[in-house]
This record gives structure tokens, C-alpha cells and sequence, in this order.
């Protein structure tokens, strides 16, 4: 799996950091023959919330953020426990609890998957974004609909030009011979 972390407000990308996640995701099973953009730039909340203190949250960091239309709520240990979108929250009054409101039937990918699944799930459930979690149902990141498809899009186009017996090249076809 290709991990893919930005950090906000860095200008150089700490390498050492980013080989570590790497690390930690192979030892943590991922299947690194497959290449998978998960994002870190999810949206978190806890189930204690209020839907106030909610959109408080979104407007604070959601700027930054991948997706704001689904929030992911996990435990103080990241464990993913539900989801909830930006619809739920404006359909329900300011001091209702996350914990009523969220669905905790969570569609997700797990590190292990590779990212033929990923774009079935993503497809067949018409998700925006699908979590990513690890062995112990942390969430890791997510992917989202639009990684997905330039994956699939790259894919396609090595597997065309397999088939039509082009290698690819970064030369200028005028400069080939």
C-alpha cells in the first residue's frame, strides 16, 4: 500500500517519518503489491459529542481535511465506532449526541485489502470515501472516490499498453528508435 500523509504547514516532508509509517503499515500486514492512496485527512469525532460541539470541530480543523462530508467517530484509541455525515448533523438539533445519530454498521477496508476490493466497496456502496483500519479496527486513514479512480485510471492504461505491446517511456515518441 502507498501511503500518502501530508503535513500541514511543513514545507519539507520529514522522509524519516513517512518510512516509518510505511514500516508500521507493512508490519501491520499491508499488502504492499497493491497501490492504495490512503489519506490521513479525515475528520474525527467522539460519540460524546453534542451536534454543536460537532460542527465546533468541522469548522475548527475540517479546512485542512480530505473530505467534511462523512466524520468518522472513533474511541480515544482510534478504534472507528460509526460514522456520521454532514446531512445527519444538519437534520438533528444542536444538543443531540453523536452517539444517537451515528450509523455503527461501518463499510470499511482494512490494510490488508488490495485496491480492486477497495474500488468494488467504494463502487457498490456509492461511498465518497471508505475507511482504512488495521488489525485492531483502528482507524489509519481514508481513501477517497477520486484516488480511487486515478489509481484504476493508471491501471488501466499500463494494462492497455501491455496488451497493444507498448512500453511505457518517458522519451517523446519522435525520439524513440
Amino acid at each position: 500500500i502507498w501511503l500518502n500523509f501530508s503535513f500541514s504547514g511543513v514545507t519539507q516532508k520529514p522522509i524519516f517519518f513517512m518510512s516509518y509509517l510505511i514500516v508500521t503499515a507493512i508490519q501491520m500486514g499491508a499488502n504492499i503489491d497493491y497501490a492504495i492512496v490512503i489519506s490521513s485527512h479525515y475528520l474525527d469525532l467522539k460519540k460524546y459529542m453534542s451536534v454543536r460541539e460537532a460542527f465546533a470541530r468541522i469548522r475548527k480543523i475540517g479546512e485542512d481535511k480530505e473530505t467534511i462530508y462523512v466524520c468518522y467517530v472513533t474511541s480515544a484509541k482510534r478504534k472507528l465506532e460509526g460514522v456520521v455525515t454532514v446531512k445527519d448533523l444538519l437534520l438533528s438539533d444542536d444538543d443531540v449526541i453523536l452517539e444517537d445519530i451515528m450509523d455503527t454498521n461501518v463499510i470499511y477496508a482494512s490494510t490488508t485489502d488490495d485496491q480492486e476490493e477497495v474500488s468494488d466497496m467504494i463502487s457498490n456502496y456509492d461511498l465518497i470515501a471508505i475507511p482504512v483500519v488495521d488489525k485492531e479496527g483502528c482507524l489509519v486513514g481514508i481513501v477517497t472516490v477520486d484516488d480511487i479512480i486515478d489509481v484504476m485510471e493508471q491501471e488501466a492504461t499500463e494494462d492497455i499498453e501491455k496488451m497493444a505491446g507498448i512500453t511505457p517511456s518517458d522519451k517523446p515518441y519522435s525520439r524513440t528508435s
